[in-house]
């Protein structure tokens, strides 16, 4: 499985070659390449940095212990893909922006967040024969609807005829792509997974075909889900967002994993 939380890349490239980042300090960025025949290069690879994080801590006191907040350093690691040329990144945790201050300081281009025009990829997916095993949702009044609800829908329920006509923020899909049978996810937060994907230039390729053309910069408009900012499953507070799966209100990636295993089990 192949997951990634999309960024565009604005401005030119300085070099177009990006290498990998070694030695005994953190960050360590571990770059790899594949060329295509048109001169084309994916870059991908896996990376791990220090990041700084605010935390409520116990302090001790005469009274007792007290909590407080302080700053604390955390690892984290995440997988990472790019294409220069295209002008898109993509990391695996929304921890792995250090990948982007990276690409700005190797070569000048920033990295905006971005978000999928998923109506659009929907209605091109369907006419292309693809099937849908699972969807989020979320609805306002303010947008028109009858009500402010969120939910998701799996198998039967998600059946294209059983979709709710807006709303929809996250799609599961199967079909076939260049050879490849691909099982995944894509949201209109800009994140995509291939569960059968195991080649990370193959999902990068596939990300470069199928997903780019449908990627725009996020104007900050939509919210996913209404309400709360807090993940239910690991505790933080995403910059893009909550999905609501089976009642809980979820960050993309555990909202993800969910729905997979929803999708095995069921």
């Amino acid at each position: 499985m192949h997951a990634a939380i999309l960024s565009l890349l604005t401005g030119e490239p300085n070099t177009g070659e990006l290498e990998s980042v070694l030695g005994g300090d953190l960050p360590t960025i571990v770059v790899d390449g594949t060329q295509y025949l048109d001169g084309k290069t994916l870059y991908h690879g896996e990376a791990a940095a220090w990041i700084e994080e605010e935390k409520r801590v116990p302090v001790p006191t005469e009274d007792g212990f007290i909590k407080e907040q302080d700053e604390v350093s955390r690892r984290v690691d995440t997988e990472w893909y790019a294409d220069l040329e295209e002008g898109w990144v993509g990391v695996s945790s929304s921890d792995g922006r250090f990948v982007h201050d990276w690409i700005l300081a190797k070569e000048g281009m920033v990295a905006e967040d971005a978000m999928i025009r998923l109506d659009a990829w929907a209605e091109r997916f369907e006419q292309n024969g693809g099937s849908v095993w699972g969807a989020s949702y979320s609805q306002s009044i303010d947008d028109g609807d009858d009500e402010d609800r969120a939910g998701a829908q799996y198998h039967k329920d998600a059946a294209w005829h059983n979709l709710p006509p807006t709303g929809i923020s996250a799609l599961g899909f199967s079909y076939e792509w260049d050879g490849y049978p691909v099982r995944g996810m894509v949201a209109k937060s800009g994140y995509v997974a291939a569960y059968n994907l195991t080649q990370e230039d193959v999902f990068a390729a596939w990300i470069s075909d199928e997903i780019l053309p449908y990627l725009e910069y996020d104007t900050g408009d939509d919210q996913d889900v209404l309400g709360r900012s807090t993940c239910e499953e690991c505790g933080r507070e995403p910059e893009r967002g909550l999905h609501s799966v089976d009642g809980r209100e979820l960050c993309l990636v555990c909202a993800d994993k969910a729905s997979e295993d929803a999708g095995v089990n069921a």
